[in-house]
Formats: structure tokens, sequence, C-alpha cells
């Protein structure tokens, strides 16, 4: 039976197989009666697409793409590197006309069986014009369109144009574009001058250009390399004792100079680029105006590329913005000089603890239940509509205490009654206004921080910019304006929000937070927020983690002009690798040292005409006027006519 089941698989895929045949072939020559021979520009292909990004004072802080110092003719390559690359990369391409229709079949037939379209084929002159002409989506239509022009460019070119434009145009890691500055870049000199196993380190880059950069990936570049050689050696370039005398050289590298790539910032601005404006920097040539603050930046730099905050496995989001006009001044979020790493302020979707607070349960009550700062909450015992206990940070209840106590002092319990009390999709609705979408299905949890997906550190921040803003949101963007034939001036997204009763009374609130803590800054008028994600027993128990270690930690602070979010935390699980009490600190540490270089001043907010500030006594269900028989009285804020009228009876 399994036998009879495994024939028939392998006829069905036959047919199938046959039938994708067919459909190419109709389908090339589809194309081939509708395409016009100008669309290949071989102009684009001789191109030196270099763009120049530029500080918020016009300075230049990076060129990215390849520039003409970099171009290398074919006679000037080195012929270990061509046999190299033919030889792991297409070992046909001197006989194929821009296809190879064997690769085709086979990877027709394992597309097949495997349900999916991963597979390509590629020769050399279809990844040129799919890199120059075509996107990377994984259709078939852009890959008939790839066979179909690959075709037209091997009439067009000789075979050492196309691996001349191939080897000039391609990634080889980080921001190398091109093997003569890759070469310089590896081993410091140019590609005319390779050795045999330089040479296939090279070409063994080109499949996965930045996981097979030895910088970071020795030990698999190494494994890369070899793989290589031996292909050589199979297609009688080298000897097979060649192959073994090779393969046991250890990579020797140039020993490059660091220098400050501003990966964080430029990861982002290249992000920015594609989604407002349509423009991919390594296909065009474009200059680019920024609202980076070198200055903000480079203390930014400082922070991450050095051990004085946070040890090599710590990872850090920060963001700083203008509130005004939305600015993204500096960008924290890469521990590296890779613009193509991960970044932590901007890409990482983190739980973001009891910074959520303010803009899914405070907000909204002040939004639209009309609370003020002294409406009285009862901390006590409580649970989740599903039965499950919720606990305080330190496991305690303090009966009724005032909005003002309960956000201050970051309690849960009232946070989660407020969420419910709102309603969670109104609750969402005001968070949406912020720029803080739903992501996930909603659970009470999230009323504290407890997501599976969460918000990055730009989101956070931005949302925490619109309560500085008095209500106004307006987007954060890292690009000022662009040029290319003409100058496109990004207008950032901005409208009112919310309420500015309800920013002045978040604001307010936020400044009992920070105003006489270490983390104050003399000569500012600061609101601030912490937050942090704990770890559930199970975890505690496995990786052996003390109770009062927690994933990562927050803080977002504020002036009325500046916004600085902050997070750092670990990305996995391990012995050792969560955040004492000393850790938990650092992203207050951080925060302090770069708002201490703006200078804001003592800008305060102006109450907006529909609150009243009113002395009251604390401690009651109800908020009372105070008397000189209150034990505990403080000056809070209600929107008028909700203010309290009586004074508390002694036998009340």
């Amino acid at each position: 039976m399994r036998l009879l089941k495994n024939v028939f698989k392998i006829f069905f895929s036959l047919i199938l197989l046959l039938s994708t045949i067919i459909v190419l072939i109709v389908a090339f020559f589809i194309m081939k009666t509708t395409y016009e021979v100008e669309a290949i520009n071989l102009n684009k292909i001789y191109e030196q697409n270099s763009s120049k990004i530029y500080d918020k004072d016009n300075n230049l802080i990076a060129e990215i793409g390849l520039k003409k110092q970099d171009y290398i003719q074919y006679n000037d390559i080195d012929d270990d590197l061509i046999n190299a690359v033919i030889s792991i990369e297409d070992h046909d391409f001197f006989n194929h006309q821009g296809y190879n229709l064997k690769r085709i079949a086979k990877a027709c037939y394992n597309n097949i069986v495997n349900s999916s379209f991963d597979e390509g084929a590629s020769t050399i002159t279809q990844q040129l014009v799919k890199n120059l002409y075509l996107t990377n989506d994984k259709t078939i239509e852009r890959k008939i369109k790839e066979y179909y022009l690959s075709i037209k460019l091997e009439n067009y070119l000789t075979k050492s144009q196309i691996l001349e434009a191939y080897l000039n145009n391609i990634l080889f890691g980080e921001r190398i574009y091109g093997v003569n500055k890759a070469s310089n870049y590896y081993f410091g000199h140019d590609a005319s001058s390779l050795t045999i196993p330089e040479a296939a380190l090279l070409a063994g880059i080109i499949q996965l250009p930045n996981y097979y950069n030895p910088y970071k990936n020795y030990e698999d570049a190494l494994k890369r390399r070899n793989l290589v050689l031996l292909q050589m050696h199979n297609n009688h370039f080298i000897s097979y004792d060649d192959y073994l005398l090779y393969k046991d050289e250890p990579i020797v590298l140039n020993k490059k100079e660091e220098e400050n790539f501003y990966s964080s910032y430029l990861s982002y601005v290249i992000k920015e680029l594609k989604e407002v404006y349509n423009i991919d920097i390594y296909k065009e040539s474009v200059s680019i105006y920024t609202n980076m603050d070198r200055n903000i930046q480079d203390k930014i730099e400082n922070i991450l590329l050095t051990d004085n905050y946070m040890d090599e496995s710590m990872k850090c989001g920060i963001i700083c913005m203008d509130n005004k006009t939305g600015k993204i001044e500096g960008i924290g979020g890469i521990r590296s000089y890779n613009m193509l790493g991960y970044n932590y302020a901007t890409d990482a979707n983190l739980s973001p603890g009891s910074t959520i607070k303010p803009i899914l349960d405070y907000g909204p009550a002040f939004e639209y239940l009309n609370y003020g700062s002294g409406h009285m909450i009862n901390d006590e015992k409580y649970s989740y509509l599903d039965g499950t206990n919720i606990n305080n940070w330190d496991h305690s209840y303090k009966g009724y205490i005032t909005l003002r106590q309960a956000l201050a002092q970051s309690r849960n319990i009232p946070a989660v009654k407020l969420f419910n009390e709102v309603g969670w999709d109104k609750a969402y609705s005001f968070a949406k206004r912020l720029g803080i979408e739903q992501k996930e299905p909603i659970y009470e949890a999230n009323a504290i921080g407890g997501f599976s997906y969460g918000y990055t550190v730009l989101e956070m921040t931005n949302a925490y910019s619109t309560f500085a803003n008095m209500g106004l949101y307006v987007k954060g963007h890292a690009i000022n304006y662009i040029k290319t034939n003409k100058v496109i001036k990004h207008e950032p997204k901005t409208y009112n929000a919310i309420k500015k009763e309800t920013a002045f009374l978040i604001n307010d609130i936020l400044h009992s937070v920070i105003a006489g803590s270490k983390y104050n800054i003399d000569g500012l008028y600061l609101s601030a927020k912490t937050g942090q994600s704990n770890y559930d027993l199970e975890t505690r128990i496995k990786y052996n983690i003390p109770s009062i270690a927690t994933k990562d930690s927050w803080f977002i602070g504020y002036t009325k002009d500046k916004t600085i979010g902050v997070w750092n935390g670990y990305d996995s699980l391990g012995e050792g690798l969560y955040l004492n009490n000393q850790d938990k600190e650092i992203s207050r540490t951080v925060w302090k040292t770069l708002m201490k270089n703006y200078d804001s001043g003592y800008n305060t907010y102006e109450m907006p005409n529909n609150l009243i500030k009113v002395l009251i006594e604390r401690g009651n269900e109800y908020p009372y006027l105070a008397s000189s028989n209150s034990k505990s009285i403080a000056y809070e804020y209600f929107y008028i006519g909700t203010e309290p009228k009586i004074i508390r009876k002694a036998d009340d």
C-alpha cells in the first residue's frame, strides 16, 4: 500500500511538474509579445547609485551604495574570484542564455513537492536582473519577468559584462556593495589581488551576505568558504591537494577601524524612506536630510557601544524626539556597527509594562468619565473576570486612594478597575488616537502591560509626546526632506488626539513620579513613568531567577518640548539573563544622561479652564473638602462641577 502511495505521489508530482513547465513556456511567449525591448535600461547597470544622508545641520553622516571609486572593471577582477563565483553560484554561466532549464525543472519539482515557491533556480544573469529591475516578491509573475529580461540582457551584453555588472552591484554584508569595496573591507586590498581562500570567502558571502559575514559569524563563514573551495575543485579550477591545503587555512581579516556608522538611526531612515516615500535607497540615488541631532546621537552611540551601562548580551532601545515637530533627534537600538541589525527601538514589539497605564487606564478615565486626579478609587483585593487574583507590585492594598496616588505609585488593581469601568473598546479607541493600535485580542491584563506582542519604543515614546503636547499628536519621523530631481518635504500626520484636560492631568500626575527623585534634573519641569515585565513562577524556577528580578525596564520621561523613551532588557532566557535591582536603574540613568543635554527650561502646563484645583481630604470613599481636622490633605484637580463641596463630618 505504501509503495502504491509513493508511486502515485511521484506520478502526480511529475504531472504537476510538466504542467508547470508548460505554463512557464506559455507565459514566456505571452511576455515576449507584450514586453518591449526598452524594459531593460542598460544605463542602470552602470549607474553609481550612491545616496547621501545628512544630519539636521546638513552635515554628511553616511553615503550608501556604489560610489564611482569603488567600481572595478572585469579585466581587473582576480581570475580566482571569477572561478569561485561561477563554481558556487552558477557553474554553467558561460554556456546558458540567461536561464538554466535543468535547474528550473529541479526547482519546480521541489516547490511542488514542498508546496512552496522558495526555490528559484536563479542564474547569475537572473540575480542581476532581479537586483536592478525587479522586486524580491516570490511570485510566478515576477519570476517570469525575470526569465524574460535575463534572456534579453544576454542578447545585449557579453558574459564578461554581465559578470562585471553583477559583482559591482551585489551586497557583501553590512553596507558593502560591490566586490572591490568588499575586498578592501574584509582584506584591506582591491579585488585584483585576491588569494584563492579570500576569493572563495567573498563568493560564499553572496548567498546570505549578513549571515556569512566573517566579522559576525566566523565559523559559519569558514564552512561556507570551504564549500566554495570544494566546488572550485569539482569544477576543475583547483586541484584536490590545493583544496585540502586551503580549507585548513584560517580566515585572515583586515583589522578594520571601527567607525561610527550611526547604525540605529540609519536603519530607521532607510525603513522610513521605503514606507513613506516608496524609495529603495539601494536602487536609487537620493539625498536625504534627516532630523538627527549629532550631539544626541553621539551620546547614544557611546551608551550602546561601551560597557559602562550594560553587558554585551543586554539589548537597549532609545528614542529622543521633539514634541512640537515630531522630529526624531536620536535613535538607539542596535548595539553594533551593523546597520542591518535588529533595531530594538523601532522594530521590537516589547511588553510595555506599567508604561501602558496612562494610555489604557487613566487617560481614558479622564477623557471619557471626566474623572479628576482627586477621584477616589479603592485599592482592594480584586480579581480578573476569570477569577484569577490580581496583585500589586508590593502585594499589599492601600484602600481608598486618589487616582494621582494610584498612578504615581503604579498600583495594578486601580488600573484594571479603570480599564473595566471605561470599557475595553473605548480604552483602545483612546489609545489608537495616540498611535497605539490594538495588535492582539483584548485581555484585562493589557491594562497593566500584559501583552503577547506589545509596542515599540518609538510607538510608546510618540504616545507620551502627545501628553506633553497637551493632546496634539504629531507622528514621529526621522526624515525632514529628500532631494531627487526635486525637493520632497515630509509633512507628518498631526491631529488633536485627546482633550487638553486629559493631557494636563496625566502630565501633572507623572510630574509627581519624578519630582524629588534622584532622576530629577534641576531647571527642568519633568514628567515620567516607569515600567517593567516580570517572570512567571515556572520560568523563575527553571532558570534560577530571583524573585526580585525582571525581564526588562522602561523609563519614558518628558519636558514640554522633548520626550525620551528608554528600554533595556534581554530577548532570550537563560542563567543570568535577567535584570537585578541595579540593572533596573539602567533605563533611568540612560534617560537622565540624555535629557540633561536639553535645556528646555522649567516650562509648566497651563491648567485648562474646565478644571479646578481644590484642597481635599484623602483616604475616604469620596473626596471631601479639607478641614482643620483632616489628617491627609492634598491639592487635586477636578472637572468643574464634579469637585467636592462638603467637609467630612467627624462621625463619618
